[in-house]
């Protein structure tokens, strides 16, 4: 039950950043909550598909989504607020959300008994992996934007963005 409410308080922390990287980059609301999700999520839905058989957990734990939706909203309503707060208060907090992450990481990749070699990878990719995801999509909508500025507009969408979507 700790282990459960330190990884909600951390997927309210990385959502509100995702939130508020989107924020400073003028994207619609849409964009903020896309960014919000992938950010707080990425990580721990890669390690959950690579783990399991079941589909990602913030589909089966309601929680999840509900708390990325309150951080985005928490993070439009205070943006301003926040650009007050010092940077390296933010990063501490940022700091001690990561490494809760890699506790769920490691501790899921020991409840689905994986190869011990494995399970640091685990750790690493459920810490950082939604800061990854949100990055590759962002820099996707970029390069997908220059495309579409010099090709058809019925041009496809980039495969990568398409994963990242999933």
């Amino acid at each position: 039950m700790t282990l459960l409410f330190l990884d909600l308080c951390a997927t309210f922390v990385f959502a509100s950043t995702g939130a508020c990287i989107a924020w400073r980059k003028n994207s619609s609301l849409f964009g903020i909550y896309l960014s919000a999700m992938l950010t707080a999520t990425g990580g721990g839905a890669i390690r959950e598909i690579l783990l399991t058989s079941s589909g990602p957990f913030w589909l089966e734990n309601y929680l999840y989504l509900l708390v990325v939706i309150v951080s985005t909203v928490f993070t439009i309503l205070l943006t301003r607020n926040l650009s007050s707060l010092r940077l390296g208060s933010l990063k501490l907090i940022n700091e001690i959300s990561t490494s809760v992450f890699i506790i769920v990481g490691v501790v899921s990749a020991i409840e689905a008994k994986c190869n011990p070699l494995m399970i640091p990878l685990f750790g690493i990719l459920t810490g950082i992996g939604g800061t990854l995801v949100r990055s590759n999509y962002r820099e996707q909508l970029k390069v997908g934007a220059r495309s579409a500025s010099h090709h058809d507009h019925s041009s496809s969408i980039n495969p990568m963005l398409s994963f990242n979507l999933l």
